[in-house]
């Protein structure tokens, strides 16, 4: 197993809260008479809450999510003629078990589909490629499940290219790129969420030769802001994109480290 699937689960807002309130806990009642470990034990327990409530604000949740959808705008109808194959990044999947007699997929991954198909049909583009595995690949991948959506939205079977072995971005590059041959696919189109991109349209750009890969942003989440009461409530659902935000900004910093991209 990497070790990016060991910390994946790990480095969350969430986790992190809950890991520096235990541990004001531990500290609390370990040393409960007044001394700097106690102060510190409260230290801890606080700001953790305090930041699970910071990051539950839409505005903050907001800022976060617009700071990377931002980066990448639209892909321009022009350049959708110039494309040679498009490629589907998946998001994740809802795995076969319990009430759920087939595998699914979830929200990021269905809208990805949903978009990319649409941007394969206006473009030029002979062949789409659907990119993901899943932790059992026994049970099912990402990729059969895009590829059954994109065949119900009207793709020829006969042009859709399955890359089913990746299970994190550098391999979704690694692997699409022993598909697509340079020679071959020389302006491929990238489609991915607009929060994902940065990192993905990088990996990328390591992986295949320069100026061969063109980002193709969908699933925007972040909208304009209105002033409303709403704006100074915290919700489950802000805390949930901003932890999605900043999963991926800890994704940046990792591949930098890691890849150097």
């Amino acid at each position: 197993m990497d070790i990016t699937d060991l910390l994946k689960p790990l480095v969350t807002p969430l986790m992190l809260i809950l890991i520096g309130s235990l541990s004001g806990i531990i500290m609390l009642e370990k040393y409960k008479k007044i001394s700097f470990r106690a102060r510190l034990g409260w230290y801890c327990g606080a700001i953790s809450w305090i930041i699970a409530v910071v990051l539950s604000f839409n505005p903050v949740a907001h800022v976060l999510i617009y700071s990377l959808e931002a980066q990448f705008k639209p892909v321009q109808e022009e350049q959708l003629k110039k494309f040679d194959a498009v490629v589907i990044l998946g998001g994740g999947l809802l795995p076969a078990g319990g009430l759920r007699k087939y595998p699914e997929p979830n929200g990021n991954t269905y809208a990805r589909v949903f978009q990319g198909v649409a941007v394969f049909k206006q473009s030029g583009a002979k062949t789409l490629v659907v990119s993901g595995s899943s932790l059992d690949p026994e049970k099912g991948t990402e990729a059969d499940v895009m590829r059954g959506i994109a065949v119900s939205l009207g793709v020829p079977p006969e042009v859709i290219l399955m890359e089913a072995k990746s299970r994190t971005t550098m391999e979704n590059a690694n692997e699409t790129c022993k598909i697509l041959s340079p020679a071959v696919y020389s302006r491929i189109g990238l489609v991915t969420s607009a929060m994902h991109m940065k990192r993905s349209f990088k990996t990328f750009q390591k992986v295949f030769p320069s100026g061969a890969v063109i980002p193709v942003p969908v699933n925007y989440i972040s909208s304009p802001l209105k002033l409303t009461y709403r704006m100074f409530i915290p919700s489950t659902d802000a805390l949930c994109a901003s932890t999605e935000a900043i999963h991926e900004w800890i994704g940046l910093i990792w591949y930098f480290l890691r890849y150097g991209v």
